[in-house]
């Protein structure tokens, strides 16, 4: 049940500040102001900066107060900072000035008030579980004022977190309120009801996600990015199609050509498929993208810009770390894929700014995190689990379809004696086989049915 503004199931990133400036927080803004600094000095929150990204990266107290700095801009001036990352010095060049938030932010940078002030908005910025859970009850207090309907919808977006079983309660409050004199006594019933005056302090959990009562579940650290949606289908997803899209017709079939002339004898696929590749690429699967991704050095960077082969460069320098299926050193790896992220961001947001308000760019941050936390992406990928699908599907197709549960049962039932043989076990002589266990129970063992 989804508990945010995303309907996806335990989301992480769901559970972050949502809004315009919550996806220009983190490396994002230290990269952005980076560049900003470093192509106009003059407007720089501190002047020093780093000389490139690997050493930017290191400057991590520098960063974190340029960061603060412009998080505290973001009050007053959010669009104006949105088009500052997409076009860097040349906005400022057309504009010669800029906000009077950027004085007084450098003015206060070295205040020991102003840096407490800050710490103050960035951990109120964060995400916590019993947080979410306040601001659900939130909702539900100001859903019992009359005339609140506007006012509720507006909270669901402001708090970004949206209840399932809650707001279906609330929905339903107000369609019946709608009617009017001409709502049935059950509806009228389901108003009292459901009141908070009616409700005990022991019901009120009831109109809440169960999952706020799970013992040792915090739904913000406990449900890890999945890079097929993350990555795959979003970050990469995005670029393939603007890409793609940019193209003319000729240089469609010089792509296309391309395809055909690529050796896939190092990517363990059989083939590709060079006229789907090109002519289909908005139906793109997971699958399709990892292809695309490891053909994309030899088939797109021909008809790329610097600034466009810089974005995919990094974004091919870290697919093969996302995808990491066995880790050494973990606090390398991971130190090494929090620096490939940042320079990802670095270059996207030095080209443009069209993405930065996408949620899964900002999930992509959160990936080393949980890296350290689960192991390799790959080990809680959702493709992983959807792998069995193809076994439950092989149960039902070879069916008689007069008893399919029966078969599906049967069927799991010989690979778990398969397996335990494989593995070194024995059954005991006069053992009842799987058929005879789900055709005739009463044969069983009295301890076994």
């Amino acid at each position: 049940m989804s508990l945010f503004m995303k309907p996806r199931l335990m989301n992480p990133y769901g559970w972050r500040r949502l809004g315009r400036f919550r996806y220009i927080c983190g490396a994002t803004a230290d990269f952005a102001l980076l560049l900003l600094n470093q192509s106009h000095p003059a407007l720089a929150v501190n002047q020093k900066a780093p000389q490139d990204i690997s050493s930017s990266i290191d400057e991590g107290n520098i960063l974190s107060h340029k960061r603060r700095a412009h998080l505290a801009m973001a009050d007053d001036d959010l669009d104006f900072h949105v088009q500052c990352f997409a076009s860097g010095a040349q906005f400022f060049d057309q504009t010669l000035e800029a906000p009077k938030s950027y004085s007084k932010a450098m003015e206060a940078s070295d205040s020991a008030s102003w840096k407490e002030a800050i710490d103050a908005k960035l951990s109120a910025m964060d995400r916590s579980w019993s947080g979410i859970q306040a601001d659900c009850y939130k909702i539900w207090v100001a859903s019992q004022k009359p005339r609140s309907k506007t006012s509720v919808a507006q909270m669901y977006t402001h708090l970004g977190v949206r209840d399932v079983i809650n707001k279906t309660i609330v929905d339903c409050k107000y369609d019946v309120l709608a009617k009017g004199d001409s709502a049935t006594a059950a509806e009228l019933e389901f108003l009292k009801e459901f009141s908070i005056s009616n409700l005990g302090l022991e019901d009120t959990p009831a109109v809440f996600n169960p999952f706020f009562q799970l013992s040792g579940f915090d739904g913000c650290q406990d449900t890890p990015i999945e890079i097929l949606h993350v990555f795959l289908l979003g970050v990469v997803k995005y670029l393939v199609r603007a890409f793609m899209k940019g193209l003319s017709a000729a240089q469609l079939q010089d792509v296309m050509a391309k395809y055909r002339l690529f050796d896939v004898g190092a990517l363990n696929i059989p083939s590709i498929q060079p006229q789907y590749l090109t002519k289909h690429y908005a139906n793109f699967i997971g699958k399709d993208f990892k292809i695309v991704l490891q053909a994309a050095p030899f088939v797109f960077f021909e008809y790329m810009t610097d600034d466009k082969r810089d974005v995919w460069s990094a974004l091919c320098q870290l697919a093969p770390l996302v995808f990491q299926t066995h880790i050494d050193d973990m606090e390398t790896y991971s130190a090494e894929l929090e620096v490939h992220i940042r320079s990802f961001m670095f270059y996207l947001i030095k080209r443009t700014a069209q993405w930065v308000n996408k949620p899964k760019f900002h999930g992509l941050l959160h990936l080393p995190e949980f890296c350290r936390r689960f192991g390799t992406a790959s080990s809680f990928a959702t493709e992983k689990f959807k792998g069995y699908n193809g076994v439950l599907r092989n149960s039902s197709i070879h069916s008689n379809r007069q008893s399919p549960g029966k078969d599906i049962g049967v069927t799991f039932a010989n690979y778990r004696n398969l397996r335990h043989l494989f593995s070194g076990g024995s059954s005991k002589p006069g053992a009842v086989s799987a058929e005879e266990a789900f055709t005739h129970k009463s044969q069983l063992p009295q301890g076994q049915k």
